[in-house]
């Protein structure tokens, strides 16, 4: 990773709900056993993102129920 990612350029692409699920699912992919610093992460990202508590915690569970 030669650059570190741009959390607002990121944000700036996002013109949906569906988007902004799918950027948040993809982050939460990544991150497996969130640390304290990657739960502040995700909770910064979510919040950016506009993601409801509830939504969040859903796609969390969708994430964490897939094999592997």
């Amino acid at each position: 990773f030669a650059k570190p990612l741009n959390l607002d350029a990121v944000i700036a692409g996002v013109r949906t709900p569906q988007q902004a699920a799918e950027v948040y699912a993809a982050s939460r992919l990544v991150i497996a056993d969130a640390s304290a610093a990657e739960q502040a992460y995700l909770g910064l990202l979510a919040a950016r993102l506009k993601l409801d508590p509830q939504a969040t915690r859903e796609l969390d569970a969708a994430v964490q129920a897939l094999p592997g």
